[in-house]
């Protein structure tokens, strides 16, 4: 009996075992891989074997660095941006527009759309209270206004 519980005991540790010793070559694995990603990125020489979704330092004509995802804005968009004080006039908006800066844009303006309905729903509300007070004041109730219309019928 003893001895199968230590028999249990050491197969546990060697389950234990095999799979930290297991964790510990798959972290070498990735952390080497990791550097020499990393070494690849630092070295230009061996830019070449890198994908092509790399994102380089240099600067294209259009202010955007040159493995950025751009796309050419809609009129719309073009005016997104200006409202957004990205861009001083719609005129000054270059022909391609990264991602980041439309996506901005669109936020911004959904934001500010969405302050601008909240206001007119209260400045609405408001207006329907004075009405309903006004109307109240003046003794016309919901009841008499079914009642007429039973009434004309």
């Amino acid at each position: 009996m003893m001895a199968s519980i230590m028999l249990k005991s050491l197969s546990r540790a060697n389950v234990v075992g095999s799979f930290t010793s297991n964790l510990r070559t798959l972290r070498t694995r990735l952390t080497s891989r990791c550097l020499t990603n990393s070494s690849r990125r630092q070295n230009p020489a061996s830019n070449q074997l890198m994908s092509v979704r790399r994102y380089s330092d240099e600067i294209s004509n259009t202010g955007i660095p040159s493995g950025h995802a751009t796309q050419k804005p809609t009129p719309f968009q073009q005016k997104l941006l200006v409202w957004a004080k990205m861009y001083p006039s719609v005129d000054k908006v270059p022909d391609r527009v990264s991602r980041g800066q439309l996506k901005k844009a669109m936020d911004i303006f959904r934001v500010r759309t969405s302050i601008c309905m909240a206001a007119l729903v209260f400045v609405f509300a408001a207006m329907m209270a004075m009405i309903g007070r006004k109307q109240r004041q003046e003794g016309m109730t919901m009841t008499k206004v079914v009642l007429e219309k039973r009434q004309d019928h």
